[in-house]
C-alpha cells in the first residue's frame, strides 16, 4: 500500500496513514494535494489534502504492473512493464485516461525531460522516447547496456541507468539520435534506482552496501566517492535538498542528511 509520513522535521518524521493497496510499486506528487500511485493492474489518483485521511479518486486499469511513473505538462508518463510506456492526459484530472501507448519489452523507470521520455527497459536497455508530439511519440534510439535497466535519470546531456550488476551506466544523449554509453561505474550489488543532483549521483542498490554516492562531474571520469550500508536493502531512492529518503526492502523508511 501506500504511507503517507510527516517529514516537515526529517529527524522526527511521523506515519500519519496508509492505504492498502495489492503490490504497490511508485508513487509521485502531482501537487500539494493529489498522488498518483502505481501497482499490480493499476494507477490510482489520490487525494491527500488531508494527510490523515487520504481519499481514492480515480483508477486506471493500464494492464500491467505500473512500476514507474512521472507527471510532466499535463501527462502522466508510466512505465508499465511489457504493455511499455503508457502516456496519461490528466487534464481534466477525473477524466484521466490513457492516449498512446509506445511499445518496449520490460519498461521499469521512466524519465521526462525536453520533449524526451527515456525508459528503462531491462535487458533491453534504454529507450530513447520523441513524445513531441505525444499522440505520435515514438522509439528514435535504443542504447543497450549490460545488465538488467532499472530506472534512470538524466540532466546535463546524459542519462543515468542503475543496469542492475553492471552498476551505473552513463549514456550521453546529446542528441538522442546518437546516444552511446560513455562510462560505466561499478558498484557494490545491484543497482536498482538512482537520482542526480548538483554533480552527483545517488544509487540505490540491494546488497550490503545499499547507498553508494558518485561523483558525475564530469560524467567521462565518474567515480564512487563514499558507500553507506543501510540495513533491509534499498529498492528506492528520492531526494529532497539535502535529504535522501531511501525505500527499503526490509525496515521501511531510511532517511539520510547529506550535509
Amino acid at each position: 500500500g501506500i504511507y503517507i509520513a510527516d517529514i516537515d522535521l526529517p529527524a522526527d518524521t511521523v506515519y500519519l496513514s496508509n492505504l492498502e493497496y495489492n503490490n504497490a510499486q511508485r508513487c509521485t506528487m502531482y501537487n500539494d494535494g493529489t498522488v498518483f500511485m502505481g501497482g499490480q493492474a493499476y494507477l490510482r489518483v489520490l487525494d491527500v489534502t488531508t494527510p490523515s485521511t487520504p481519499v481514492e479518486l480515480k483508477t486506471l486499469t493500464p494492464g500491467s504492473i505500473t512500476l514507474d511513473l512521472v507527471h510532466d505538462s499535463g501527462y502522466v508518463f508510466a512505465a508499465n512493464s511489457t504493455n511499455g510506456l503508457q502516456i496519461i492526459d490528466i487534464d481534466p484530472l477525473m477524466d484521466a485516461d490513457v492516449v498512446n501507448t509506445v511499445a518496449t519489452t520490460s519498461a521499469n523507470g521512466v524519465y521526462v525531460e525536453l520533449g524526451y521520455a527515456y525508459v528503462a527497459d531491462g535487458d533491453d536497455g534504454l529507450r530513447i522516447v520523441d513524445i513531441d508530439p505525444i499522440e505520435s511519440a515514438s522509439i528514435v534510439n535504443t542504447v543497450d547496456t549490460d545488465g538488467f535497466a532499472w530506472k534512470v535519470a538524466s540532466g546535463g546531456g546524459y542519462a543515468y541507468v542503475a543496469d542492475g550488476e553492471f552498476g551505473l551506466q552513463i549514456i550521453d544523449i546529446d542528441p538522442p539520435e546518437t546516444a552511446s554509453v560513455v562510462n560505466t561505474v561499478a558498484i557494490t550489488g545491484n543497482a536498482v534506482d538512482v537520482v542526480i543532483s548538483d554533480g552527483y549521483a545517488y544509487v540505490a542498490s540491494n546488497s550490503v552496501v545499499d547507498l553508494n554516492i558518485i561523483d558525475i562531474d564530469p560524467p567521462g571520469s565518474a567515480f564512487v566517492l563514499t558507500t553507506l550500508p543501510l540495513p533491509g536493502g534499498a529498492n528506492g531512492v528520492a531526494l529532497d535538498g539535502n535529504i535522501l529518503y531511501i525505500s527499503a526492502q526490509s525496515g521501511g523508511l531510511r532517511i539520510v542528511q547529506l550535509w
